[in-house]
This record gives structure tokens, sequence and C-alpha cells, in this order.
């Protein structure tokens, strides 16, 4: 209730500034005051979803109402990737998916941060489109070398995790958003004063079925009950060493917990995306789903123009994705590659249209000595 208090102070202030003077710093700070009061204010007005412990505003309230009216004057005050990040996770909120991946995208294109591609990763696996949401997770992995603050709280990205091990205690570690898997396997097994060894040890997410908010209350003193949960449990994964564990446990509908895994021989080396393991141990072919985290640049070249006739929104995907793994000049060369093939003029199109501020200078050359199949309209892409 203080923290509530305090906030709506915060805002009255925030508001009679701006009656004075309405500057993109007082807008921003009080768009951000809003978001803190409305998350502070869902569990009493019943905004959380249970099962998965989500929060999301009723974009009826009178209060959301208001909030949505700050965040707007502060883009169009000042449409800069923050403002657009931080407007598209309030209309997450509120349920408006479409308008919220349009800010997402055009904030990605201004400058793409750790923070807005991690919102965009949670995006993307709130949506269900787990395909995009693993190719951006790997960039964010790829990518990350600082440490990851909210725009909202100011705070770097982390918090506690418990690590169960093998008799069904836990051990609780403080990480960040940018702590990797090996950090933690050096950290439990200073913790548990054992010797480490990255050959022969591994941290497993377990899904034991449990619902998201279960999984962070639990904890397991019965060896019995540890070893029910544990071999029967829907999906196990071994996380790659180069992981962010936070990134990943936080990720909506990955009701993980770890587990660490000590195994009899040194393990296979790392492959790009995760090795999906049966209720046994034993390494098993991944769900058709799970194949598209593999993908690498080459893969990804490759589904622009396989001959499988994806939908739009699949092509969109993989046209924001691929500037993220694969530099502009192999992207040029793959399309004078196939300047003959049907889908280049569509490609061509679609990254017009969804992405007016890139630069295309590099593709200069391809279009001046190139010749692109008929139906082509040159004069409306550029």
């Amino acid at each position: 209730k203080v923290k509530e208090d305090l906030l709506l102070q915060a805002i009255s202030k925030y508001e009679e500034a701006l009656n004075s003077n309405a500057n993109i710093e007082t807008l921003l700070n009080c768009s951000i005051a809003y978001y803190n009061y409305l998350t502070s204010v869902a569990e009493e007005r019943g905004w959380v979803v249970e099962e998965d412990d989500e929060i999301f505003f009723d974009s009826t309230d009178p209060d959301v109402q208001k909030a949505e009216s700050y965040f707007q004057r502060l883009v169009t005050a000042d449409e800069n990737a923050k403002s657009m990040c931080l407007y598209a996770m309030f209309l997450v909120r509120c349920r408006a998916f479409l308008q919220a991946e349009s800010l997402f995208i055009r904030s990605i294109q201004a400058s793409a941060s750790p923070y807005t591609l991690t919102e965009y990763l949670y995006f993307l696996d709130r949506c269900r489109v787990s395909v995009f949401a693993d190719h951006t997770y790997r960039c964010i992995v790829e990518r990350t070398q600082q440490k990851i603050v909210s725009p909202f709280t100011g705070k770097e990205l982390g918090g506690i995790v418990k690590v169960f091990t093998e008799n069904g205690s836990f051990k609780s570690l403080k990480i960040t958003g940018v702590t990797s898997t090996i950090d933690v396997l050096v950290m439990i097994s200073k913790t548990l004063k054992m010797k480490f060894d990255h050959e022969r040890l591994q941290l497993v997410g377990v899904d034991a079925g449990l619902p998201m908010r279960q999984i962070s209350d639990e904890s397991w003193k019965d060896l019995e009950e540890w070893k029910r949960v544990v071999d029967s449990a829907v999906k196990k994964v071994v996380i790659k060493s180069c992981d962010l564990p936070w990134i990943y446990l936080q990720r909506p509908h990955c009701p993980y917990f770890l587990y660490l895994k000590k195994v009899p021989s040194p393990t296979s080396p790392d492959v790009v995306g995760v090795q999906f393991l049966s209720n046994t141990g034993t390494q098993q072919h991944p769900p058709p789903t799970a194949q598209y985290s593999c993908l690498r640049k080459k893969e990804v070249l490759g589904e622009l123009f396989s001959s499988h006739d994806h939908p739009e929104n699949y092509l969109l995907s993989l046209i924001f994705i691929s500037p993220l793994l694969v530099p502009v000049g192999e992207l040029k060369d793959k399309l004078t590659q196939n300047t003959g093939h049907a889908r280049t003029p569509r490609l061509m199109d679609l990254w017009a249209q969804h992405f007016d501020d890139l630069s295309l200078s590099d593709f200069e050359s391809f279009l001046q000595v190139t010749k692109l199949p008929s139906g082509w309209d040159g004069d409306a892409f550029w």
C-alpha cells in the first residue's frame, strides 16, 4: 500500500509539471510511474492470470486509459527506441498485441538493445510463436555483453534461482540476466564445495508439468518425491554452457526449474539450440517446433528461398531475424543469387513495408546490376 501511495504522489507531481512544461523527461517519468502503479495494484484489481502468474491490464479501467494517453504523448513527442519499447510493453499488458509488435520492431530498428530484444522475446513467447522466439533468444545470447537494465525499474535484470541437486535439496543463487550457464555451474560448485568440472556437470531445465507460481515456491525434501517428479517430468533440456539461464527461465510458458546433473562421461560438444532428453535422460530427436531453434544463418537464408509456401507472417519474422544473424552483405549475395526466384519481389516488398527506417544502401548495386522478375515494382519499393 505504501508503494502505491508513493507512486500516486509521484504521478500527481509529474502531472502538475506537465501542465506547466510538457518536456520529454517528465512525460517519460510519468508514463513509467503509471506503469509501475498499475502493476502494483494488478492483484487487488484481479488482473493476474493465476495459471502463469501474468499481469494483463483492463483496458476499460480509467487509470489504464490515462496511462495510455501519456505513453501516446511520449511516443509522439520523441519516437526513440526506448519510448517505443516502453509503450509496446504497456500494450502487451493491454493485450493489444498487433500494435505492440509494430512498436517492438520499430524500436529494434532504431536500436537493438539487449533489453528490447529480451522483451520482444517474451512477447513472441506470449503469442506462442516459439520458432521466432527461439531465434530471438539466440540473438540475445550472441549479442549481449553488458548488463541488461529495465527502464521501468532502473534495476539490472536478475534475481534468486533455485538449483536442485540429485538428492532433492537445493541451493539458492543470485544471478543476473547476463549470468551464463558456466557461471552458474561455477557458483553452485563453489557453494557445494565440490570440484568444478565443466565436462561432467550439466545444468538441466526440468518441466515437471506444474504451474509457474508453484515452481517458484516448490521444494522437495523427501527423496522419493523428488525422484518421482524428475522421472515423470514432461521434458528435460540441457541448457547450453553459453546460455543465459535467467533470461531462459523468465520466458512465458517456460515452466522449468534447474537441476544440477552429474554425468558419468564427458558431454558431447555444444550444438546450437538445446538437447532434448527423454524421461530416462537419453538424447532423442527434437520435436518439429524445436528444430527451428537450431537454425543458423545458412538455414535462415535457406528458409527465405525454400520451396515451401510459407505464410506471410512467417516470412516477415524471418526477414526480421535475418539481419540479426546474417551480415547484410550475405543477404545481398543471397538475393543476387535468387533474382529469378518467384519469392524475391514478395520478400523485398515485405522488407520495404515493415522496415521503413532500414538503410538499404547496400542493396543499391544489387538493384543496378540485376534484373528482377516481372511484377517487381521498384518505384514502390524505394
